[in-house]
């Protein structure tokens, strides 16, 4: 089983991904399983009585967001039915950079998805090397960690500790605004994707 899913999950990374290092496809992919591997079913972990209130609680609010999106007419799937502890305090670190005399940022072609202005890793040594490698070209860089992320439907997305760490109207809200990712993504407009997602998460939230 677990086999199959890691063939599932690199086979879509290289589709997505094709423009990466044969190394940087294949850490995602495996990050990327281990996550899919732990999830754990939300209602299941509800019936236990083995969390402490505010997990309880967070995870009950996780299920009424959900519902609540596919109210709004996004459409969830499985998404967001399961949850994974993950053993650090952000999921990823994100790279972006831009020219220092330019407001246009450095970007990254990939198929499906299209252009985008950073990268992601789940290492964070790995990200500050690529953020020294775009320096060296002379471009500034940030790196900033993340504690969630969409695979825009091609996966059942779990709800991550490192979201739940935050507070309860911003869970909702990164809640509706993956789910919007998954329900449309129009590629090489990120920034169309990102506004309307908050553009939907934020009032969603309220």
């Amino acid at each position: 089983m677990r086999s199959v899913l890691l063939a599932k999950l690199i086979s879509i990374c290289t589709l997505l991904l094709s423009g990466c290092s044969p190394v940087y496809l294949i850490q995602s992919g495996i990050e990327q399983s281990r996550i899919l591997l732990a999830r754990e079913s939300i209602s299941e972990l509800l019936k236990s009585n083995q969390l402490d209130q505010e997990l309880k609680t967070k995870l009950e609010l996780v299920l009424e967001a959900r519902d609540f999106a596919a109210k709004m007419g996004l459409t969830p799937g499985q998404s967001y039915l399961q949850y994974v502890k993950i053993p650090r305090d952000s999921l990823a670190w994100v790279v972006m950079a831009t020219p220092p005399d330019s407001f246009s940022f450095y970007t990254w072609w990939y198929p499906i998805v299209g252009t985008v202005p950073y990268k992601g890793y789940f290492n964070q040594d790995h990200a500050y090397c690529l953020a020294d490698r775009l320096e060296f070209k002379g471009l500034e860089t940030s790196v900033r960690g993340t504690d969630a992320m969409s695979t825009l439907g091609y996966f059942n997305d779990p709800i991550l500790s490192t979201t739940l760490s935050r507070a309860p109207h911003l869970v909702v809200n990164t809640v509706i605004h993956e789910i919007f990712h998954a329900t449309l993504w129009i590629p090489d407009h990120v920034a169309f994707n990102e506004s309307v997602a908050n553009f939907i998460g934020l009032p969603g939230a309220i």
